[in-house]
């Protein structure tokens, strides 16, 4: 029964009953895309594992405050932001440190159109992937953190409550990152072809 439930559903229902069940199901649903998330983020397996383990803590401890005000997931990566800005902080990182490393595409090339079965296609799929990884990798923080979200399925509106920041700001984050990932494509498309 809990699989029918929505995240918003199972959490309001773990809040009210305390059924684990519910809750173990939606830290299922949801891990493997908040690590993902905070693995592209700060680029260390280590430290998303640490971060992602903190966020559902906090989810844990803040059931009976929760309130459906926007999607679960949201709700669950706005608190990965913010932890992911504390731990910024914290170690002294500058923003412009944060890197994807290059073992990330596979998680990328997810969301790419499936390949073929020729091992020319499954080539050219984890190149574009690796492109991709390295493409996000350059961008600014702000613009990176934008991307990333709309990767994993956020519309603008989430990202702005995400993030934090008006939704123009992130419309306007929106717009030049996918501009430079399109120029940066163009440029590796251009280079293949001379």
């Amino acid at each position: 029964m809990p699989g029918e439930l929505s995240d918003e559903e199972l959490m309001l229902r773990f809040a009210a009953t305390g059924e684990a069940a519910a809750f173990e199901h939606l830290w299922t649903r949801n891990l493997a895309g908040l690590k993902r998330h905070l693995f592209h983020l700060c680029g260390d397996d280590r430290i998303a594992e640490d971060l992602a383990q903190e966020v559902w803590i906090r989810i844990f401890n803040a059931a009976g405050r929760y309130r459906p005000t926007a999607r679960f997931r949201t709700y669950m990566f706005q608190i990965a932001h913010n932890l992911f800005i504390d731990h910024c902080r914290r170690s002294g990182r500058l923003a412009a440190e944060i890197s994807l490393s290059g073992e990330d595409g596979e998680a990328i090339a997810e969301r790419l159109p499936a390949a073929g079965p020729e091992p020319a296609a499954v080539l050219d799929r984890e190149r574009q992937a690796a492109a991709l990884a390295a493409a996000i990798a350059a961008l600014p923080l702000a613009q990176r953190q934008v991307m990333l979200l709309y990767l994993d399925g956020c519309d603008l509106a989430s990202m702005a409550d995400i993030l934090g920041r008006p939704f123009e700001t992130v419309k306007t984050q929106y717009r030049y990152g996918l501009a430079k990932l399109k120029a940066r494509a163009a440029g590796r498309a251009s280079a293949e072809s001379a």
